[in-house]
């Protein structure tokens, strides 16, 4: 070959776009339940329903939304009523079009009663949702203007509404399939969906085959063929599979963190996300619960670089923030002198400390309960001698998941750790988790301040003006110091070199529609 011919041959290969076609091996480390969208309640049920439906909206692979079965929306002045467009080439995988229709049949499907769907509270901010939850007689104000133009009134403003409505709980549904069999119509082998793949084959507990589905209105810009979801044991084994070349994406352990980095360090993604992991005091306790300047003087005594090390080494997570740094149009408000050199803060933690009554020669023994984690228990301990010079005496407790859970529900913890994910980028929708009828208000946060705030922005349709009251509830949750910011929870996934179009994310959105396999 000549000299001109390598040089041209290389030049292909740096120039030529990854090889359309072939079949994407993901690992996943347990069985979805279910692939009906409406009753959906894991990450990968809703990466698997993603690649079967496509909703109004959709996320691309940066995790931005993007335009889906709806080509364009609009929203009102005092944003309660929007109105989505829908693009005239959506079609079923069947070929039958995709209509307004069939988005108001799914959505008063998901609020209604009988369906128990787990997610159904997201949409309770459309006018008559919680009525029709609660299965009273009620007007749903969804409303299918004409086969491509849909109207939705909601009961207060929501900026976020174009997000919410790319998640499955808000997918369409071909009721046709649902009416037929209700409950099995999800499990057939000729589900018809119309997201860029459809279901060609469910193997339970082995497989589940996903094809390019010619009839999308995108799909000569889906490079794969197939999608092949290995359904294994649990995330231990996924990564196992993937080290045998069993699977081109998969899942990692904390456990096998190290051992992935030190032999495969350039597949692996250790990636931040959107969420928070806290220490949460039990505000219900003594003397915990009415005494500030303890609870200052331990979120002071952190050293949040310490605890992240032993997450992900070189990866910087530490947390100052209750709400994530990725909410769009948001700053977070700050925790105090978070950001202070380590010595700095000791200083004042031992100083408050002793002005709450509390030193080495005077000690206090409080009870931290965790689940049980080989990585917690590292990072707890480090937590023991971090609160130890204040005189601190702080015995860990680790319970199995589900006994963690009753001990926290009910209350029985001086101090534990949890870790939120948003659900949406909606910094409301992150605060509203710790009112006091919130899912993560463990400790019983209850400041009347702190809830005449979250009222006032949900009654706001100025995005500034709403995300400025909520950066000050923000801070007056971090002011009270009823939790602690300390990290930002990671995504750990092994991703193959022969995979292209992979963008880390903090939302863990992967589409397979955008992704493909080459050299």
């Amino acid at each position: 070959m000549s000299r001109f011919s390598v040089v041209a041959a290389l030049l292909l290969l740096v120039t030529t776009p990854a090889l359309a076609g072939g079949t994407l091996t993901r690992a996943a480390g347990g069985e979805p339940q279910t692939l009906d969208p409406q009753q959906t309640t894991s990450g990968l049920e809703i990466a698997i329903e993603s690649d079967l439906f496509e909703g109004l909206t959709t996320h691309g692979p940066d995790g931005a939304v993007l335009p889906g079965v709806a080509e364009r929306w609009e929203s009102s002045a005092d944003g309660k009523s929007w109105t989505f467009h829908l693009r005239a080439d959506a079609r079923w995988s069947n070929g039958m079009p995709v209509t307004a229709e069939d988005f108001v049949y799914a959505l008063h499907r998901e609020l209604d009663p009988q369906t128990h769907s787990p997610m159904a509270g997201q949409l309770a901010f459309i006018s008559g949702a919680e009525a029709l939850m609660a299965g009273k007689p009620a007007t749903l104000d969804v409303v299918a203007i004409d086969p491509h133009t849909l109207h939705l009134g909601l009961t207060r403003p929501w900026p976020f509404l174009a997000e919410i409505m790319s998640y499955p709980f808000a997918m369409p549904l071909y009721r046709p399939d649902v009416e037929a069999d209700p409950v099995g119509w999800s499990k057939s082998p000729n589900l018809v969906s119309n997201g860029p793949f459809t279901l060609a084959e469910r193997v339970p507990q082995v497989s589940i085959l996903l094809r390019r589905n010619p009839a999308f209105h995108d799909a000569d810009k889906v490079a794969l063929d197939q999608v092949r979801w290995r359904v294994l044991e649990n995330d231990a084994t996924a990564f196992k599979s993937y080290r045998i070349g069993e699977a081109d994406i998969a899942p990692v352990t904390e456990e096998d963190l190290e051992p992935a980095r030190n032999t495969l360090g350039s597949d692996l993604h250790v990636v931040p996300i959107f969420g928070t992991e806290l220490l949460v005091f039990n505000l219900r306790r003594q003397p915990l619960g009415s005494n500030l300047a303890l609870r200052r003087a331990l979120a002071m005594a952190l050293d949040r670089d310490v605890l992240a090390a032993a997450i992900a080494p070189g990866v910087s997570l530490g947390a100052c923030s209750f709400v994530p740094e990725h909410s769009p149009g948001y700053r977070p408000a700050q925790a105090e002198n978070c950001t202070d050199p380590p010595s700095v803060r000791m200083a004042a933690a031992r100083a408050l400390a002793a002005s709450a009554g509390v030193s080495p020669d005077n000690p206090l023994k409080l009870e931290m309960v965790y689940r049980t984690s080989r990585i917690d228990r590292k990072r707890l301990s480090a937590l023991v001698d971090m609160w130890k010079p204040l005189g601190i005496e702080l015995t860990l407790v680790n319970r199995e998941w589900r006994i963690y859970l009753d001990s926290v529900m009910s209350g029985k913890f001086d101090v534990t750790i949890i870790k939120i994910v948003g659900a949406t980028s909606d910094p409301l929708d992150f605060l509203s988790g710790i009112r006091p009828h919130g899912d993560i208000n463990l400790g019983g946060y209850d400041d009347p301040a702190f809830e005449a705030l979250m009222h006032q922005a949900e009654d706001e349709p100025t995005v500034a003006t709403r995300n400025a009251l909520l950066n000050q509830a923000e801070q007056k949750l971090l002011d009270s110091v009823a939790i602690i910011p300390v990290d930002t929870p990671v995504e750990r996934i092994m991703v193959s070199p022969r995979v292209h179009g992979w963008q880390n994310n903090p939302f863990v959105v992967h589409p397979s529609r955008f992704l493909s396999i080459g050299p």
